[in-house]
């Protein structure tokens, strides 16, 4: 029975449970209101059950542990409140649990004897902690535990060996991060934003060969960039803005993550956002081979107190640093020009000023006439807030096709899992 996003509204009538050989009910995306009836748990065959985005409201009914052939149960975006019923513990063939968007304030130690568990949303609810007990979803690939409010670091989770995303992102978690995170050797989305982590990053992270996107931002992080993430080969976006690192920064973390060995057939990182520090010194002489490699990145390294030239980034923001000196007449050769964030520019006092004026410099452009700390060089491209946006969205769409590429192509399954929200 497939009635997504039809404006159903009124409760769930307690007579669907009488539909013995009913193998998916998909009532996801309506105005479905009252409780979800404990009728349902007598469908015996059914293998989906998609209530999700209603507003439902009440209890998660504890009956629907007896649904031994459930395999799908998506339940999120719903007013349901209070614990999580550790009868849906008993439901040995459960692949994906959805119950993000709730009001739940607590997970059963029952919840890890899912072994068949793939897929698990716990975003968006008012969790303090997680029971040890996941550690042994052994077959788990995705965990969102974002938006909650975790206080410590679950160190129990970097035992799930399978795990391909893992999102702890916007809790009010403290503490370092566990360098045994490294061992996660299948993942490939980690993020730890929005959180009070502090000390410095652990260089163990090197070790994740399939990490595609880390998310460190918006922490109090210190320490420098630990040369081993520039071994990351398949790193696309790297956030580290925010956070409180200093030092200069690695000539070796340049040459490795955007200067590697051309012959293969590694691409540089493509977006490293390193901004709203305290980075100091002048920046690393490797920045300026860049353009001359035709390395397509945007580096944002603005609000630091780098000083010396300016580097010859293809693309970034170098907004907000002690940079001097005239704009180099290769972005105005190269047309990067339109790439780049320049001015204002620091001064020892802690103020805003133009650049130097390059007069009598052929082809280099100069800073004139602009004054108040407002000044842009050349027209500003794809940079601040607008890329960052459009680089959330590009996520979270990728991190939406790698779960719907896992789901059985029987329909309407893969239909409801692309309607379902993605891991936040």
């Amino acid at each position: 029975m497939y009635l997504v996003s039809n404006q159903l509204t009124g409760s769930i009538p307690a007579e669907l449970g009488e539909l013995a050989n009913l193998e998916e009910l998909m009532l996801a995306g309506n105005q479905l209101t009252g409780s979800i009836p404990v009728e349902l748990a007598e469908l015996a065959n059914l293998e989906a059950l998609a209530l999700s985005r209603n507003q439902l409201t009440g209890s998660i009914p504890s009956e629907l542990g007896r649904m031994d052939g459930l395999l799908y149960l998506w339940l999120g975006g719903n007013r349901l409140t209070g614990s999580i019923p550790p009868g849906l513990g008993d439901l040995d063939n459960l692949e994906v649990l959805t119950l993000e968007d709730l009001e739940l304030t607590s997970v059963p130690s029952e919840l890890g004897n899912l072994g068949n568990l793939e897929v698990l949303y716990l975003s968006g609810n008012n969790l303090a902690d997680i029971p040890s007990e996941l550690a042994d979803l052994a077959n788990l690939q995705y965990l969102t535990l974002a938006h909650n409010e975790l206080t410590e670091f679950p160190s129990e989770l970097t035992n799930i060996d399978n795990l391909r995303f893992l999102l702890l992102n916007d809790n009010e978690i403290a503490g370092s991060i566990p360098p045994e995170l490294g061992d996660l050797s299948r993942l490939m989305d980690l993020s730890l934003s929005g959180n009070r982590l502090t000390g410095s990053i652990p260089p163990e992270l090197g070790q994740l060969d399939g990490l595609r996107a880390l998310e460190l931002q918006d922490n109090q992080l210190t320490g420098s960039i630990p040369p081993e993430l520039g071994d990351l080969e398949l790193l696309e976006v790297l956030w580290l803005d925010d956070n409180d690192l200093s030092g200069p920064i690695s000539g070796e973390f340049v040459r490795s993550a955007f200067l590697h060995d051309w012959d293969s057939d590694r691409y540089p990182l493509a977006f490293l956002f390193a901004d709203n520090n305290r980075f100091s010194g002048p920046a690393p002489a490797e920045l300026d081979s860049l353009s001359l490699y035709e390395v397509e990145s945007f580096i944002s390294l603005a609000g630091n107190e780098l000083t010396g030239s300016l580097p010859l980034l293809p693309a970034g923001d170098i907004r907000r640093n002690y940079f001097s000196g005239c704009i180099p007449v290769a972005w105005r050769m190269l047309g990067s020009l339109w790439y780049l964030r320049v001015n204002p520019q620091r001064t020892p006092a802690g103020g805003t000023v133009n650049l130097k004026e390059c007069i009598g410099r052929d082809g280099a452009a100069a800073v004139t006439g602009v004054t108040g700390g407002a000044a842009v060089t050349g027209v500003v491209g794809p940079a601040g807030d607008a890329l960052r946006a459009s680089l959330r969205e590009d996520l979270e769409k990728s991190r939406q096709r790698a779960l719907i590429e896992r789901m059985p192509r029987k329909q309407p399954i893969a239909r409801i899992a692309e309607r379902e929200p993605g891991i936040r």
